[in-house]
């Protein structure tokens, strides 16, 4: 949700439904192999009494699992996300094996929240709340100000302006086929290669159009470095 990646509300179904399946799936594992005296039903518990410590190791762990996340299953220009959940799933067992000692690793509310109601077992439970919520959300802040805030430069603006611009006046213009529309487009790429250091020179084309006559236009971009023409 701090991404905008889901809608606000979706992001909370979500929460609630994660949050409800816990508590569920607990209280079945306990209908059906029952709690004796010493079983945890898988609670998380702190194993020391310094919480600080505590919450600092579930915020690491937290924080490895949102990042790995974010930049194999949501990045948009990630090319694993077919295989995102196996750097996700290793994410997860290196958090475990980091943490398990100190926290049981749970690095999900939900995840100790469902244990913890059946169980009623509530020692240090703030700490699977706070950490990794405030992981996520720190994490995600990053992530969106690191690779999803790009600056584009004067030159860059200017040039996508530009583009825009071409872009609504062929949209705006009537039908008049794909030579007139491939013409139009030429001379928005001259200007831009213009912009960019590049020098236009002109090349007659006869473009033939699907319907109509036949349209006469210019094209073309050369590179002011190589002196070629293309």
């Amino acid at each position: 949700m701090t991404i905008r990646s889901i809608k606000f509300w979706v992001g909370i179904y979500y929460i609630i439904a994660q949050v409800v399946g816990a508590i569920a799936g607990a209280a079945l594992f306990q209908a059906v192999v029952g709690m004796k005296e010493g079983q945890t039903l898988g609670y998380t518990l702190p194993t020391t009494s310094n919480f600080g410590q505590a919450f600092l190791m579930e915020f690491m762990i937290t924080s490895l699992l949102i990042f790995t996340v974010l930049g194999t299953a949501i990045h948009p220009g990630a090319s694993v996300k077919p295989l995102a959940p196996i750097p996700i799933g290793f994410a997860v067992v290196v958090g475990v094996i980091i943490a398990g000692g100190v926290t049981g690793g749970s690095m999900n509310p939900a995840r100790s929240f469902g244990p913890a109601v059946v169980s009623n077992t509530w020692k240090g439970h703030w700490v699977y709340w706070a950490a990794p919520i405030l992981a996520a959300i720190v994490v995600a802040l990053l992530y969106k100000l690191i690779f999803l805030s790009v600056q584009l430069t004067k030159e860059e603006s200017e040039i996508l302006a530009k583009r825009e611009d071409s872009t609504a006046t062929l949209e705006g213009a009537p039908d008049m086929g794909a030579g007139y529309r491939y013409v139009s487009e030429a001379r928005a790429i001259d200007a831009m290669a213009a912009d960019m250091g590049l020098q236009s020179i002109k090349i007659d084309e006869r473009l033939p159009r699907r319907e109509g006559p036949v349209v006469e236009g210019e094209r073309t971009v050369v590179g002011a470095e190589e002196g070629s023409r293309k």
